[in-house]
């Protein structure tokens, strides 16, 4: 089934890291489309941030994004669907429950 959106992978830590999790997540290279890393972050004072303006020819008025940490993201609030922390138990089912939504 094709998908009317596009998964993006992106965090403030090194690109090695976001493959690693990546593939345990999408072993298949299936789920995400693309995955952001490090190197795509901006430094505001102390702290590593993200932002849309590096995702290129997408209206930012049409992405989503799923967050644990909404201070990374300090310009592009209004875009945020904020998420509680993984907690790594076997039990935590906070990205489980937002996978029927973002799944065909």
């Amino acid at each position: 089934t094709k998908r009317h959106f596009e998964l993006v992978l992106y965090s403030n830590r090194e690109e090695e890291v976001i493959k690693d999790i990546r593939d345990e997540l999408d072993p298949k290279k299936e789920i995400f489309d693309y995955i952001l890393s490090r190197k795509c972050c901006s430094v505001l004072g102390d702290f590593s941030i993200k932002e849309l303006r590096v995702i290129k020819n997408r209206k930012p008025e049409n992405i989503a994004i799923l967050e644990s940490n909404i201070s990374s993201w300090p310009f592009d609030l209004d875009n945020i669907i904020p998420l509680g922390p993984f907690s790594g138990l076997l039990d935590d089912e906070e990205l489980a429950d937002i996978i029927p939504l973002v799944l065909p």
